[in-house]
Protein backbone atom coordinates (compact mmCIF):
# COMPACT_ATOMS: atom_id res chain seq x y z
CA UNK A 1 0.00 0.00 0.00
CA UNK A 2 2.65 2.37 0.34
CA UNK A 3 4.43 2.51 -2.73
CA UNK A 4 0.46 3.12 -3.85
CA UNK A 5 -0.02 6.11 -1.67
CA UNK A 6 3.16 7.42 -2.69
CA UNK A 7 2.34 7.90 -5.99
CA UNK A 8 -1.02 9.04 -5.84
CA UNK A 9 0.37 11.66 -3.78
CA UNK A 10 3.11 12.34 -6.42
CA UNK A 11 0.24 12.95 -8.42
CA UNK A 12 -1.94 15.33 -6.81
CA UNK A 13 0.76 17.10 -5.67
CA UNK A 14 2.50 17.47 -9.11
CA UNK A 15 -0.98 18.57 -10.06
CA UNK A 16 -1.25 21.39 -7.13
CA UNK A 17 1.94 23.11 -7.76
CA UNK A 18 1.18 23.28 -11.27
CA UNK A 19 -2.52 25.06 -10.50
CA UNK A 20 -0.71 27.44 -7.80
CA UNK A 21 2.30 27.97 -10.68
CA UNK A 22 -0.38 29.34 -12.82
CA UNK A 23 -2.62 30.94 -10.60
CA UNK A 24 -0.04 32.64 -8.62
CA UNK A 25 1.64 34.05 -12.48
CA UNK A 26 -2.35 34.91 -13.27
CA UNK A 27 -2.80 36.59 -10.08
CA UNK A 28 0.57 38.58 -10.80
CA UNK A 29 -1.27 40.00 -13.80
CA UNK A 30 -3.92 41.56 -11.76
CA UNK A 31 -1.81 43.10 -8.93
CA UNK A 32 0.85 44.67 -11.36
CA UNK A 33 -1.82 46.47 -13.88
CA UNK A 34 -1.06 44.60 -16.63
CA UNK A 35 -5.08 43.19 -16.14
CA UNK A 36 -5.90 46.90 -15.94
CA UNK A 37 -3.91 47.72 -18.81
CA UNK A 38 -5.75 45.05 -21.00
CA UNK A 39 -9.39 45.23 -20.08
CA UNK A 40 -9.14 49.16 -20.67
CA UNK A 41 -7.06 48.45 -24.30
CA UNK A 42 -9.90 46.15 -24.91
CA UNK A 43 -12.68 48.41 -23.73
CA UNK A 44 -11.07 51.63 -26.23
CA UNK A 45 -11.07 48.85 -29.03
CA UNK A 46 -14.86 48.64 -28.76
CA UNK A 47 -17.07 50.62 -31.01
CA UNK A 48 -19.83 50.51 -28.30
CA UNK A 49 -17.46 52.21 -25.42
CA UNK A 50 -15.92 54.56 -27.74
CA UNK A 51 -19.32 55.78 -28.66
CA UNK A 52 -20.73 55.81 -25.01
CA UNK A 53 -16.93 57.61 -24.39
CA UNK A 54 -17.14 60.16 -27.36
CA UNK A 55 -20.72 61.65 -26.43
CA UNK A 56 -20.00 61.73 -22.44
CA UNK A 57 -16.70 63.71 -23.15
CA UNK A 58 -18.72 66.26 -26.64
CA UNK A 59 -21.53 66.61 -23.62
CA UNK A 60 -18.55 67.63 -21.09
CA UNK A 61 -16.90 69.99 -23.73
CA UNK A 62 -19.97 71.47 -24.79
CA UNK A 63 -20.58 72.69 -21.54
CA UNK A 64 -17.22 74.05 -20.49
CA UNK A 65 -17.20 75.47 -23.24
CA UNK A 66 -20.05 77.68 -23.16
CA UNK A 67 -19.19 78.45 -19.08
CA UNK A 68 -16.18 80.17 -20.96
CA UNK A 69 -18.30 82.58 -23.10
CA UNK A 70 -19.82 85.23 -22.21
CA UNK A 71 -22.31 86.05 -25.32
CA UNK A 72 -25.49 83.90 -26.67
CA UNK A 73 -24.13 83.82 -29.66
CA UNK A 74 -20.75 81.95 -28.02
CA UNK A 75 -23.20 79.65 -26.37
CA UNK A 76 -25.08 78.47 -29.93
CA UNK A 77 -21.79 78.13 -31.78
CA UNK A 78 -20.37 76.21 -28.69
CA UNK A 79 -23.71 73.54 -28.78
CA UNK A 80 -23.17 73.44 -32.43
CA UNK A 81 -19.82 71.84 -32.20
CA UNK A 82 -21.11 69.07 -30.04
CA UNK A 83 -21.16 67.17 -33.44
CA UNK A 84 -17.85 67.64 -34.89
CA UNK A 85 -17.09 67.23 -30.88
CA UNK A 86 -18.15 63.40 -30.65
CA UNK A 87 -16.47 62.87 -34.44
CA UNK A 88 -13.41 64.15 -33.19
CA UNK A 89 -13.10 62.28 -30.08
CA UNK A 90 -13.72 58.79 -31.75
CA UNK A 91 -11.03 59.56 -33.58
CA UNK A 92 -8.63 60.43 -30.53
CA UNK A 93 -10.22 57.14 -29.19
CA UNK A 94 -9.37 55.25 -32.04
CA UNK A 95 -6.22 56.08 -32.71
CA UNK A 96 -3.37 53.74 -31.70
CA UNK A 97 -1.26 56.24 -30.23
CA UNK A 98 -3.78 58.01 -28.39
CA UNK A 99 -5.58 54.09 -27.45
CA UNK A 100 -1.99 53.21 -25.87
CA UNK A 101 -1.47 56.56 -24.01
CA UNK A 102 -4.85 56.50 -22.80
CA UNK A 103 -4.45 52.79 -21.58
CA UNK A 104 -1.39 53.74 -20.04
CA UNK A 105 -2.63 56.55 -17.97
CA UNK A 106 -6.02 55.21 -16.60
CA UNK A 107 -7.22 57.05 -13.48
CA UNK A 108 -6.09 54.80 -10.75
CA UNK A 109 -7.61 51.47 -12.76
CA UNK A 110 -5.01 49.27 -11.07
CA UNK A 111 -5.42 50.04 -7.59
CA UNK A 112 -9.15 50.44 -7.98
CA UNK A 113 -9.47 46.90 -9.85
CA UNK A 114 -7.33 45.25 -7.06
CA UNK A 115 -9.75 46.95 -4.85
CA UNK A 116 -12.95 45.70 -6.35
CA UNK A 117 -12.17 42.56 -7.05
CA UNK A 118 -10.62 41.82 -3.51
CA UNK A 119 -13.41 43.77 -1.44
CA UNK A 120 -15.37 41.93 0.97
CA UNK A 121 -18.64 43.62 0.32
CA UNK A 122 -19.14 45.49 -2.87
CA UNK A 123 -22.81 46.47 -4.32
CA UNK A 124 -23.12 44.36 -8.04
CA UNK A 125 -22.63 47.26 -10.27
CA UNK A 126 -19.96 47.64 -13.52
CA UNK A 127 -16.28 47.69 -13.06
CA UNK A 128 -15.33 51.26 -14.90
CA UNK A 129 -12.60 53.35 -16.02
CA UNK A 130 -11.74 57.33 -16.30
CA UNK A 131 -11.06 58.04 -19.64
CA UNK A 132 -9.07 61.49 -20.09
CA UNK A 133 -8.10 62.68 -23.32
CA UNK A 134 -8.78 66.60 -22.26
CA UNK A 135 -5.16 67.36 -23.45
CA UNK A 136 -4.83 65.72 -26.85
CA UNK A 137 -8.95 66.89 -27.53
CA UNK A 138 -7.57 70.65 -27.44
CA UNK A 139 -4.59 69.84 -29.59
CA UNK A 140 -6.50 68.50 -32.18
CA UNK A 141 -9.45 71.17 -31.97
CA UNK A 142 -6.38 73.90 -32.66
CA UNK A 143 -5.91 72.15 -35.74
CA UNK A 144 -9.22 71.99 -37.29
CA UNK A 145 -10.46 74.91 -39.39
CA UNK A 146 -13.14 77.13 -37.93
CA UNK A 147 -13.89 74.59 -34.87
CA UNK A 148 -10.56 75.78 -33.45
CA UNK A 149 -11.09 79.21 -33.62
CA UNK A 150 -14.52 78.72 -31.99
CA UNK A 151 -13.65 76.17 -28.81
CA UNK A 152 -11.57 77.66 -26.39
CA UNK A 153 -9.26 75.22 -24.33
CA UNK A 154 -11.28 72.94 -22.58
CA UNK A 155 -10.51 71.38 -19.01
CA UNK A 156 -12.52 68.60 -19.60
CA UNK A 157 -12.55 65.85 -16.70
CA UNK A 158 -12.11 62.05 -16.91
CA UNK A 159 -15.15 60.35 -18.34
CA UNK A 160 -16.25 56.88 -16.30
CA UNK A 161 -16.32 54.24 -19.04
CA UNK A 162 -18.37 51.16 -18.05
CA UNK A 163 -15.78 48.13 -19.12
CA UNK A 164 -17.03 45.14 -17.38
CA UNK A 165 -20.86 44.96 -16.85
CA UNK A 166 -22.39 44.24 -13.37
CA UNK A 167 -23.29 40.61 -13.92
CA UNK A 168 -20.09 39.71 -15.38
CA UNK A 169 -18.18 41.38 -12.86
CA UNK A 170 -19.55 39.88 -9.84
CA UNK A 171 -18.30 35.98 -11.75
CA UNK A 172 -14.97 37.62 -11.96
CA UNK A 173 -14.74 38.59 -8.56
CA UNK A 174 -15.45 35.03 -7.33
CA UNK A 175 -13.39 33.59 -9.57
CA UNK A 176 -10.64 35.97 -8.82
CA UNK A 177 -10.84 34.41 -4.94
CA UNK A 178 -10.15 31.20 -6.03
CA UNK A 179 -7.13 32.07 -8.32
CA UNK A 180 -5.49 34.12 -4.99
CA UNK A 181 -6.58 31.46 -2.62
CA UNK A 182 -4.64 28.92 -5.23
CA UNK A 183 -1.68 31.07 -5.88
CA UNK A 184 -0.72 31.58 -2.12
CA UNK A 185 -1.42 27.88 -1.19
CA UNK A 186 -2.02 25.23 -3.81
CA UNK A 187 1.82 25.36 -4.55
CA UNK A 188 2.81 24.61 -0.92
CA UNK A 189 0.23 22.53 -0.62
CA UNK A 190 1.49 20.35 -3.39
CA UNK A 191 5.13 20.75 -2.11
CA UNK A 192 3.87 18.88 1.40
CA UNK A 193 2.10 16.05 -0.70
CA UNK A 194 5.49 15.26 -2.49
CA UNK A 195 7.59 15.73 0.60
CA UNK A 196 4.55 12.56 2.56
CA UNK A 197 4.94 10.56 -0.56
CA UNK A 198 9.25 10.68 -0.89
CA UNK A 199 8.27 9.43 3.01
CA UNK A 200 6.58 6.37 2.34
CA UNK A 201 8.96 5.90 -0.95
CA UNK A 202 11.64 3.29 -0.17
CA UNK A 203 13.75 4.72 -2.67
CA UNK A 204 13.55 8.38 -2.36
CA UNK A 205 16.27 9.31 -4.69
CA UNK A 206 13.88 7.34 -7.85
CA UNK A 207 10.69 8.70 -6.17
CA UNK A 208 11.89 12.50 -6.36
CA UNK A 209 13.16 12.12 -9.90
CA UNK A 210 10.34 10.26 -11.58
CA UNK A 211 7.96 13.18 -9.13
CA UNK A 212 10.26 15.92 -10.48
CA UNK A 213 10.02 14.51 -14.35
CA UNK A 214 6.33 14.74 -14.04
CA UNK A 215 6.80 18.46 -13.06
CA UNK A 216 8.95 18.76 -15.72
CA UNK A 217 6.59 17.31 -18.04
CA UNK A 218 3.76 18.68 -16.56
CA UNK A 219 4.96 22.56 -17.01
CA UNK A 220 6.01 21.76 -20.91
CA UNK A 221 2.77 20.61 -21.34
CA UNK A 222 0.83 23.67 -19.92
CA UNK A 223 3.47 26.04 -21.66
CA UNK A 224 2.87 24.26 -25.06
CA UNK A 225 -0.78 24.74 -24.79
CA UNK A 226 -1.10 27.81 -23.40
CA UNK A 227 1.07 29.14 -26.40
CA UNK A 228 -1.12 27.77 -29.11
CA UNK A 229 -4.33 29.29 -28.09
CA UNK A 230 -5.45 33.04 -27.65
CA UNK A 231 -7.09 34.10 -24.34
CA UNK A 232 -10.98 33.74 -25.77
CA UNK A 233 -10.02 29.95 -26.40
CA UNK A 234 -8.63 29.63 -23.44
CA UNK A 235 -11.86 30.84 -21.68
CA UNK A 236 -14.04 28.57 -23.75
CA UNK A 237 -12.28 25.78 -22.61
CA UNK A 238 -12.52 27.14 -18.54
CA UNK A 239 -15.02 25.43 -16.75
CA UNK A 240 -18.87 27.28 -17.47
CA UNK A 241 -17.25 28.54 -21.02
CA UNK A 242 -16.90 32.55 -21.26
CA UNK A 243 -19.99 32.79 -19.58
CA UNK A 244 -18.83 30.94 -16.31
CA UNK A 245 -16.16 33.15 -13.60
CA UNK A 246 -12.64 31.72 -14.40
CA UNK A 247 -13.91 32.26 -18.81
CA UNK A 248 -14.86 35.57 -17.62
CA UNK A 249 -12.20 36.67 -15.91
CA UNK A 250 -9.83 35.43 -18.47
CA UNK A 251 -11.51 36.64 -21.84
CA UNK A 252 -11.37 39.78 -19.80
CA UNK A 253 -8.60 40.72 -17.77
CA UNK A 254 -5.62 38.25 -20.12
CA UNK A 255 -4.24 39.16 -22.58
CA UNK A 256 -1.91 37.65 -25.39
CA UNK A 257 1.21 39.41 -23.34
CA UNK A 258 -0.65 37.94 -20.47
CA UNK A 259 -0.29 34.39 -21.90
CA UNK A 260 2.91 34.66 -23.22
CA UNK A 261 4.38 35.61 -19.94
CA UNK A 262 2.49 32.69 -18.35
CA UNK A 263 3.96 30.56 -21.02
CA UNK A 264 7.58 31.66 -20.10
CA UNK A 265 7.13 30.94 -16.74
CA UNK A 266 6.32 27.19 -17.59
CA UNK A 267 8.72 27.05 -19.78
CA UNK A 268 11.21 28.03 -17.39
CA UNK A 269 10.15 25.28 -14.54
CA UNK A 270 9.87 22.52 -16.86
CA UNK A 271 13.52 23.40 -18.37
CA UNK A 272 14.64 23.43 -14.77
CA UNK A 273 13.26 20.46 -13.18
CA UNK A 274 13.84 18.08 -16.56
CA UNK A 275 17.59 19.01 -15.59
CA UNK A 276 16.61 18.41 -11.86
CA UNK A 277 15.00 15.36 -12.57
CA UNK A 278 17.68 13.81 -14.90
CA UNK A 279 20.56 14.24 -12.31
CA UNK A 280 18.58 12.49 -9.29
CA UNK A 281 17.78 10.18 -11.52
CA UNK A 282 21.29 9.37 -12.90
CA UNK A 283 22.25 9.70 -9.17
CA UNK A 284 19.25 7.26 -8.21
CA UNK A 285 20.79 4.83 -11.12
CA UNK A 286 24.25 4.71 -9.79
CA UNK A 287 22.87 3.95 -6.93
CA UNK A 288 21.12 0.80 -7.35
CA UNK A 289 24.42 -0.68 -9.69
CA UNK A 290 26.67 0.14 -6.68
CA UNK A 291 24.22 -2.07 -4.35
CA UNK A 292 24.39 -4.60 -7.14
CA UNK A 293 27.99 -4.55 -7.10
CA UNK A 294 27.88 -4.61 -3.13
CA UNK A 295 25.30 -7.24 -3.19
CA UNK A 296 26.91 -9.52 -5.32
CA UNK A 297 30.26 -8.98 -3.87
CA UNK A 298 28.38 -10.33 -0.57
CA UNK A 299 27.17 -12.90 -2.51
CA UNK A 300 30.29 -14.25 -3.38
CA UNK A 301 31.98 -13.86 -0.34
CA UNK A 302 29.41 -15.95 1.37
CA UNK A 303 29.66 -18.69 -1.41
CA UNK A 304 33.49 -19.14 -0.61
CA UNK A 305 33.07 -19.12 3.13
CA UNK A 306 30.33 -21.67 2.38
CA UNK A 307 32.63 -23.97 0.53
Amino acid sequence: MRPAFAALAAVVGILCVLLGLVAGRVDRAVTSGEAARTVATAALADADVVAQASQAIARAAVAQGQELTDSRAGDLAIAALQGPLESLAAQVLSSDQVRTAVAAGITRVETRLVDELTARERATAPFTVGVDIGAELNARLDEVPVVGAFAPDLEIAPVEVEVVDAATFDQVRTAYAGIRFAGDWLAWIGAALLAVGMALSRRRARYAGWSVLGLAVGALAVAFAVGAVAPRALASAMPGGESGGLGAFVSTFLSDSGLAGLTDLMMQVGIVTLVAAIVALVIDRRRGAARDVSGAGSRAEATVRGS
